[in-house]
């Protein structure tokens, strides 16, 4: 064989050993990355917890917590039953919780992690103190419908309002909210943390400016009870109906002009309660009735004449609410029943025969008279021409067939109290 020949040859055969040998070497390298990733977890995860790292089966014992340890906590936990340690609840159980009632301290990073446990409440019943920044992060804990911090004994105004966005039910050291609230009263700065932490029962304010009521307005809970309040201006008013909730309550506000009754009524959730007030005049009725959610209630009308009734039927709700009303004359019932809504609630304890025929003519699909202690036959036979459901309390239907023997002039009266029996 030529020199030359030779040469290739023994060039190509060291080649052929020196891949061999390379492959040997990748081929171990990555079998033994291969091991230790099974041992200590992603490379994502190296730098927090260390090799062989174990959460304990019960968290309550974990002291310190980094953001990985956090995210793998709540990835691998299914949840513990625990008995609520707030006695307003009379010790309830509560079902599939993550509690971590050891932490003393908390970071951003792990309270974000943390946030995206969607099993049950989140219990950190351990921690004394909080920023604003890491109540900002907690907020966001969406699945779960409780977020306990029962520890806490210092909380500054910014982080009280940076809670305020968690939607679900916060749970505080009663005694600690109030020591709150009495350092810092309500005010622009200080109204979504007083909402948040009072669960949205503002009933011991007992006034309110539209400053206040624009910043309230960013409260993401609800319901929203101002049952102190006793007066009302049209810009407060306003202000107050651009809150986004469902439920707006004010059972101490006794009068009610139409410039800001009309503010009122630009409310978009469903039930709007002005249980307080007394009276009610045409011009009142009429902005009131631009009200669209579902419920309008008006439980403290004691009186109702024909005008400001004739102004109601026009609302665009579907249910209207009068049980204090406990009389009413054949005219404003008339007018009454041209509401357009489908439940009428009225609070009559009488009800004579015309009155009767008047609210019979009624469209909609529910009439409720369930203050009536008693009715003579007339009456039912009037009511009974209701196409809709009617309802009467069974004590009162018993009580009225009782009095009227069963003949033949009175059978079609006994199928008529018959028709309400069960109401």
């Amino acid at each position: 064989m030529p020199p030359l020949q030779r040469c290739l040859r023994r060039v190509t055969s060291a080649r052929r050993r020196v891949r061999t040998v390379r492959a040997a070497l990748i081929g171990g390298l990555l079998a033994t990355l291969a091991t230790v990733t099974a041992i200590v977890g992603p490379a994502a995860d190296a730098e927090d917890a260390p090799a062989g790292y174990e959460l304990p089966a019960d968290p309550n014992t974990i002291e310190n917590l980094t953001p990985a340890q956090a995210r793998r906590l709540v990835e691998t936990f299914s949840g513990v039953d625990v008995q609520n340690r707030d006695v307003r609840f009379g010790g309830k159980m509560l079902r599939f919780c993550l509690p971590l009632n050891g932490l003393k301290k908390l970071d951003v990073a792990t309270a974000t992690e943390l946030s995206r446990y969607s099993k049950g409440p989140l219990l950190l019943n351990g921690l004394t103190t909080l920023d604003a920044e890491t109540a900002k992060a907690l907020a966001a804990f969406k699945e779960g419908d409780q977020l306990h911090l029962l520890g806490l004994t210092d909380l500054d105004a910014d982080t009280a309002t940076a809670l305020a966005d968690y939607t679900g039910h916060l749970r505080l050291d009663e005694k600690f909210v109030k020591a709150f609230l009495a350092k810092h009263p309500c005010d622009k700065d200080t109204a979504v943390a007083h909402a948040a932490l009072l669960h949205g029962n503002l009933s011991s304010v007992k006034t309110l400016d539209a400053d206040t009521a624009q910043a309230l307005a960013k409260y993401r809970g609800g319901p929203l009870f101002l049952d102190g309040l006793t007066a009302l201006d049209a810009d407060t008013a306003k202000a107050l109906a651009d809150w986004k909730g469902q439920h707006l309550s004010f059972s101490r506000l006794s009068t009610l002009d139409a410039e800001t009754a009309r503010g009122l009524a630009g409310f978009q959730g469903n039930l709007l309660l002005l249980d307080g007030l007394t009276s009610l005049d045409a011009d009142t009725a009429t902005a009131l009735a631009e009200f669209k959610g579902q419920l309008l209630s008006l439980n403290g009308l004691t009186a109702l004449d024909a005008d400001p009734a004739k102004a109601l039927a026009e609302s665009r709700g579907q249910l209207l609410r009068l049980l204090r009303l406990h009389t009413m004359d054949a005219e404003t019932a008339k007018v009454l029943a041209e509401f357009a809504g489908q439940n009428l609630d009225l609070g009559l304890t009488t009800l004579d025969a015309d009155t009767a025929r008047a609210l019979a003519e009624f469209k909609g699909s529910r009439l409720s008279l369930r203050s009536l202690t008693t009715l003579d036959a007339e009456t039912a036979a009037a009511l009974a021409q209701y196409a809709g459901l009617l309802d009467v309390s069974d004590d009162t239907v018993k009580k009225s067939i009782a009095k009227l023997p069963l003949t033949k002039d009175t059978a079609l009266t006994h199928a008529a109290f018959a028709a309400f029996a069960g109401g």
